[in-house]
């Protein structure tokens, strides 16, 4: 995703657990790295890839935040509309 905001372009990746499994490093490009408390349950403690997800959000690399509630409310809707 990007995001334009006054005339600036901005790369905003929002990673779930596949991305830390099959390698992503947050580090690698220079977009602002978000994920969700949930991923980082999903992965195992003490893998490689939870030590990826550790180590980005404790370095600053990785965002961790928690949905607020209307948005997954929305995300509902959104899905049950899909069929």
């Amino acid at each position: 995703m990007e995001i334009t905001k006054k005339g600036a372009s901005h790369r905003v990746l929002l990673l779930d657990t596949s991305a830390f499994m099959l390698g992503y490093g947050a580090t690698d490009t220079d977009a602002e790295h978000f994920s969700v408390p949930a991923v980082q349950a999903e992965l195992r403690e003490g893998s490689l890839h939870r030590l990826r997800f550790d180590n980005a959000a404790r370095n600053g690399h990785l965002k961790v935040l928690t949905p607020p509630p209307w948005s997954l409310e929305r995300l509902d809707e959104v899905v049950k509309g899909m069929g």
